[in-house]
């Protein structure tokens, strides 16, 4: 989707030097990504005391680390293009 915005010319380049982004596309691109990664946990922390426990279930418990782990690889690749 192509759209025209007006970003403060320090926060990019500020953005541009400590992510090691090569364009600014690429900039705004990676910070939405963390944005979103950021807001959905943020839902899951509003569920805290919120869930009854009934023990741990090993397939889903299972199916949490793998995802936590995929997780933690993108979140690792974002960071590391720096």
């Amino acid at each position: 989707m192509r759209t025209n915005i007006v970003i403060d010319d320090r926060l990019m380049s500020e953005a541009l030097m400590i992510s090691g982004c090569k364009t600014k596309k690429e900039a705004v691109e990676q910070a939405l990504k963390l944005l979103i990664i950021m807001k959905k946990q943020e839902k899951i922390r509003e569920l805290r005391g919120k869930l009854s426990w009934e023990g741990v279930n090993y397939k889903q418990w299972k199916t949490s680390i793998m995802f936590f782990k995929a997780q933690r690889e993108y979140i690792s690749s974002l960071v590391n293009r720096a």
